[in-house]
């Protein structure tokens, strides 16, 4: 008995985690790297194992702003995740976005794709994590009128009533 449990502990150690290769070029890969990895992430997204990757990509990324406008094409598609962790993380990175500079603020306010995922988070979501992060979200691109009215025109007040 006690042979098989040591048996079982020595194959738990052996094992590596699935995207281990990825995950050590993650940890030293600069925004570019993390954005092509999150890119291929996404097309694979259903393999195991990809959501948990594709969050870790978010979370790196979410600390590195010098290019946003790669992130903002993958936004709608991270917006509308299954994943209630990679949502939450989209609809933070798009409220960090919006207060970063008045310009991009209005570009992701145009963005129509990118406020219809924030109001399908709005209305779909049940979990409080994403709901709190989405109406941050929709609280931090409302500061210019160019947004408030892209806003009022997706019915995004209605979904937070």
């Amino acid at each position: 008995m006690e042979r098989r449990e040591r048996k079982s502990r020595r194959r738990k150690r052996k094992r590596k985690p699935e995207n281990f290769f990825s995950y050590l070029q993650l940890q030293h890969a600069d925004a570019d790297t993390i954005f092509a990895l999150l890119l291929a992430a996404i097309f694979n997204s259903q393999r195991p194992g990809s959501f948990s990757f594709i969050k870790k990509c978010i979370t790196k990324l979410r600390s590195s702003f010098l290019n946003p406008n790669p992130i903002l094409s993958l936004l709608p598609f991270l917006l509308t995740s299954k994943s209630a962790a990679i949502a939450s993380l989209s609809t933070e990175i798009v409220g960090a976005l919006s207060l970063y500079s008045l310009e991009l603020n209005e570009q992701i306010a145009l963005d129509g794709e990118i406020v219809k995922g924030l109001v399908l988070a709005l209305a779909s979501s049940k979990k409080r994590r994403v709901l709190m992060a989405t109406c941050n979200a929709v609280l931090d691109i409302s500061t210019t009128p160019v947004a408030r009215q892209c806003l009022l025109r997706f019915s995004t007040l209605e979904s937070l009533m």
